[in-house]
């Protein structure tokens, strides 16, 4: 299932890819002015919209919190996993949540996908492109890839991708035996009218998220409590347990403002 919807990831890039080739450059002196930068570039998500604010924040190029690449580290320690990348995330302290109505209570792996109210809504007048890689021991890897282009001057569209796998550390049979998998992506578009009355944001997102269950360490009667950290070599109550998280989300978000001035 998670190759089927690869390469259907795949061929829309291409075919964006394609599509965006054949476009006229917006500007034509580009060449000896310089035209084109992070002052050209403006992004906004729904909130920001919903604000009147409109596509106006601008692009941080600072290296200000690199070193917080984890999801534990990002949230300043207020949330918890299993040790080891992509595996459950929750958070150490009550949320108030942001949802109206009854929630199903499935929120470990939400902080790996990408929500619709937080996707970035772009203005680029040119091709931007982000990568983020990072790589842990024990086979940890995180990629982080967006690309985006304004098709002419009032339509944008892009795309995020995520992936992030591990591999265990406790109960394993093989040294690649891996722990979790992610993998996310999201589709996107916006379009704004001359006079940036009317508003069009439309998103699609995509989580796979799949870990090994292993149910804890299995002790045995000899062992003493020095002994259960030689975490490669202990046994574990479940061998060939998971679970599996598969999400989709499609939005569309319209707004006309008839009080502005312009």
């Amino acid at each position: 299932m998670l190759n089927t919807y690869y390469r259907s990831f795949l061929f829309c890039f291409f075919l964006i890819s394609c599509l965006c080739g054949t476009l006229q450059a917006q500007i034509l002196d580009d060449s000896t002015k310089k035209v084109y930068g992070y002052h050209s570039l403006k992004y906004g998500t729904e909130e920001d919209v919903f604000m009147n604010g409109g596509l106006s924040r601008r692009v941080d190029s600072s290296l200000a919190s690199i070193q917080r690449y984890g999801y534990i580290y990002r949230n300043n320690h207020y949330s918890q996993d299993l040790g080891n990348w992509a595996t459950p995330l929750k958070s150490v302290t009550s949320n108030m949540p942001t949802q109206l109505g009854r929630q199903t209570g499935f929120t470990v792996y939400s902080p790996y996908e990408f929500h619709p109210d937080q996707i970035k809504y772009f203005d680029t007048k040119s091709p931007y492109a982000e990568l983020k890689y990072y790589q842990g021991s024990r086979g940890q890897q995180s990629i982080d890839a967006s690309f985006t282009r304004n098709i002419n001057s009032q339509w944008n569209v892009g795309f995020d991708l995520r992936r992030i796998i591990s591999k265990k550390i406790i109960g394993m049979v093989n040294k690649n035996d891996r722990q979790a998998q992610m993998y996310a992506f999201d589709f996107f578009v916006s379009h704004h009218s001359k006079n940036e009355r009317y508003f069009l944001l439309a998103s699609f997102s995509y989580l796979t998220q799949q870990n090994a269950e292993s149910g804890g360490i299995m002790p045995d009667s000899g062992q003493t409590k020095d002994d259960l950290f030689g975490n490669q070599l202990e046994r574990v109550w479940l061998t060939n347990a998971g679970s599996l998280d598969n999400r989709y989300t499609y939005r569309i978000y319209q707004q006309y403002d008839v009080l502005k001035n312009h």
